[in-house]
């Protein structure tokens, strides 16, 4: 709106009576949309929090059941119930070590392919690729543990990495390969028990001399 200044008094209240006739259904029209937005907001924020909150109610009987049946079917709960919170990736990652303490091993590595693609947490991402590798060979896939090892750098697990590659190429028969991994497991260890590098070197020294 813009004001003549050299109207008189009266042109000039005339024309903003004017002005908020014209624009007064649009103000409010705003004020109201902002508000409607400012509660929506408010009630997703009380929404969501009351469902991590549940989540995580349901996941403590994950952690504290002592039947191996009851902590299954409470983190497929969560999963089914919860997945859009972390406590569903906890919960697949729970049902995949529960799969593996059954001897199911397809059923655990596709838990934790799942749990894999959910979480972009780098540290985590590594952490769940190593378990996987794991498993993979102790399936028979070597080949496969590789490949799943070689889709996330190893960070701060790069030793841990090397020995899993180490023993996935000595599955495959490639001891020159299995060789340099068991190497750089050595060479990358930092942990300070010496018995584990004990078994590194044994490992190493068990594929001999090239």
């Amino acid at each position: 709106m813009t004001l003549d200044i050299y109207a008189s008094d009266q042109e000039k209240g005339e024309a903003i009576k004017q002005w908020w006739r014209e624009s007064a259904r649009w103000i409010l029209l705003g004020i109201i949309i902002g508000l409607l937005a400012l509660f929506a907001i408010r009630s997703w924020t009380k929404y969501k929090h009351n469902r991590v909150v549940e989540a995580s109610s349901l996941y403590q009987l994950v952690l504290t059941q002592k039947d191996n049946n009851e902590i299954y079917n409470s983190a497929k709960r969560v999963i089914e119930a919860y997945s859009d919170t972390p406590y569903g990736l906890f919960s697949i990652l729970a049902l995949a070590k529960e799969e593996q303490s059954r001897g199911d091993l397809k059923a655990a590595s596709s838990h934790l392919e799942q749990a894999l693609e959910r979480t972009k947490n780098l540290e985590l991402q590594q952490i769940i690729s190593l378990r996987a590798a794991r498993l993979l060979l102790a399936e028979g896939n070597p080949e496969k543990s590789i490949a799943t090892l070689d889709r996330i750098d190893s960070g701060n697990f790069a030793a841990a990495y090397a020995e899993v590659r180490g023993d996935s190429y000595t599955k495959l028969g490639r001891l020159p390969k299995a060789r340099i991994a068991y190497q750089e497991a050595l060479e990358g260890f930092k942990l300070p028990d010496e018995r584990y590098r004990q078994i590194l070197q044994m490992k190493l020294d068990n594929i001999g001399q090239p």
